[in-house]
């Protein structure tokens, strides 16, 4: 059976136990500086004392708790995803992709973006932090597009599709072209509908709305190249807009079933705070009626 199996980042956890390790040095170098037979119990004279033991025992269990992760891996295969011993079988797997997080460290008061591999297992959301694992973001989209059932080339099709650049809503392709493209392609692909969206964002909303039912393959793949853009900020209130729509579209028509895998690919989790909140609203809506 193929497999790909993907280890965790050896370089990336050997600098992170040596950034511990300069901390559990720096804890041990201030408690060697306590001079034990003058010592009181008072505020001035603990603290130093304190915070080097704090020092020796946060950092140093970062540390270990570093090293412990080596074992860690990623295994994809034709069956599922296999991650530290816990398997998640395709047939169970929805909304299988990778996006971003913009993550914080308070220590350096610095922001950095993390990539993530998520999807729904059995109803409940799974986010594996990719930057940990000896892979790309890139090299992830791959594998999904090499090892997801639906998005496995049948044998009479081992040509790859040929990509035409999209100029106009006439050339959007759908979700299965889009994952036969070549990786190159499928990037050109969604910075072509992002660029559609730059000059005209209403007509590309007149299309979602005209074509939801006539061509909702179509309508997935402007979303879902929507929601790839690293600056989805841009897009936050267009696809919150439309995540409502179509929602209400499913519940008023009874068409849920049918909407459902166009709503997946609206991504909301990483917009801004004021437009998810539409989004969690009309879900509440929704469930209440």
């Amino acid at each position: 059976m193929e497999k790909t199996v993907l280890n965790y980042s050896i370089k990336g956890g050997v600098f992170q136990i040596l950034w511990n390790l300069v901390f559990v040095v720096l804890g041990v170098y201030l408690f060697s500086q306590t001079n034990f037979e003058r010592i009181t119990f008072t505020f001035s004279h603990l603290a130093l004392p304190v915070a080097a033991v704090l020092f020796v025992i946060v950092y140093g269990i970062k540390a270990v708790m570093t090293l412990s992760n080596f074992h860690k891996k990623i295994i994809f295969s034709q069956e599922g995803i296999e991650l530290n011993e816990t398997f998640f079988e395709w047939k169970d797997i929805v909304f299988p992709r990778v996006f971003f997080k913009t993550e914080h460290t308070a220590k350096f008061n610095m922001s950095y973006k993390a990539f993530y591999l998520t999807f729904v297992y059995k109803q409940e959301t799974i986010e594996i932090k990719i930057d940990d694992y000896d892979v790309s973001e890139n090299e992830i989209k791959e594998l999904l597009k090499k090892y997801t059932p639906k998005y496995t080339p049948s044998p009479m099709n081992e040509e790859k599709a040929v990509y035409e650049p999209i100029h106009d809503f006439n050339q959007i392709i759908t979700l299965d072209q889009y994952y036969d493209l070549e990786h190159e392609d499928s990037e050109e692909a969604i910075k072509d509908v992002q660029k559609l969206a730059v000059k005209d964002l209403g007509a590309v909303r007149r299309f979602c709305e005209n074509q939801l039912f006539v061509q909702p393959d179509k309508v997935s793949f402007v979303y879902y190249s929507l929601s790839e853009d690293e600056e989805i900020d841009k897009w936050a209130d267009f696809l919150s807009e439309e995540f409502c729509r179509v929602y209400q579209i499913a519940l008023n028509q009874n068409k849920v079933k049918e909407l459902t895998p166009v709503l997946y690919e609206i991504l909301v989790e990483n917009i801004t705070l004021y437009s998810a909140d539409r989004v969690r609203e009309a879900l509440l809506k929704g469930l209440e009626s």
